[in-house]
């Protein structure tokens, strides 16, 4: 998370400054990737990070899934094409459908624990970070059910285009991962 991210002026001189970056919407990412290639070494805190997602509609929260898959496309493509292969479903539907045909294993019994296990260490995950249950179960599990299913999906979604709505702006990528302001 950007916000959270501390330089040395020095370091961050060394690279440009900090205008240099300001034509990117992940310029924290291509900061850290330049101070990386410039020999700048890093280091993380144990403190969590929060990120606050003051998300009210479902529409908010498709578009914000949007437009973060399309910023990483043109910022870090290889590893956002292998995106998907980090997504709970898709994974146990792989798994499911490798172990049944390698071992004889029943695919359904195979995806029902494979994505029990995943929801089990996401809401141990939620305990750890929020020091507790959430407030509404129906409400957590819900949640949870729609990011799962709708992951790939918006991420085909995100794929495809390359233009964004960002702070009731539009911006269209170039194909460096710089972004302008396009014309509506």
């Amino acid at each position: 998370m950007g916000k959270s991210n501390i330089y040395y002026k020095s370091a961050l001189d060394s690279v440009g400054g900090l205008a240099a970056f300001g034509k990117y919407l992940a310029e924290d990412n291509m900061i850290g990737q330049a101070l990386w290639h410039a020999g700048w070494q890093h280091t993380m805190t144990g403190d969590l990070a929060r990120q606050p997602a003051d998300i009210g509609r479902f529409a908010d929260y498709c578009s914000r899934r949007i437009r973060w898959v399309r910023t990483r496309k043109y910022n870090v493509t290889l590893a956002t094409l292998y995106e998907p292969l980090t997504e709970s479903l898709l994974l146990a539907v792989l798994t499911s459908w490798a172990l049944c045909h390698l071992y004889g294993c029943n695919a359904y019994a195979v995806f029902g624990a494979f994505t029990g296990c995943w929801f089990a260490l996401d809401m141990l995950f939620y305990y750890r970070i929020n020091h507790g249950s959430p407030p509404s179960w129906p409400w957590f599990v819900l949640s949870w059910l729609c990011r799962e299913a709708l992951a790939l999906p918006l991420w085909i979604i995100a794929i495809v285009g390359n233009s964004v709505e960002w702070r009731g702006q539009h911006f269209r990528f170039r194909l460096n991962g710089t972004a302008d302001v396009k014309a509506c």
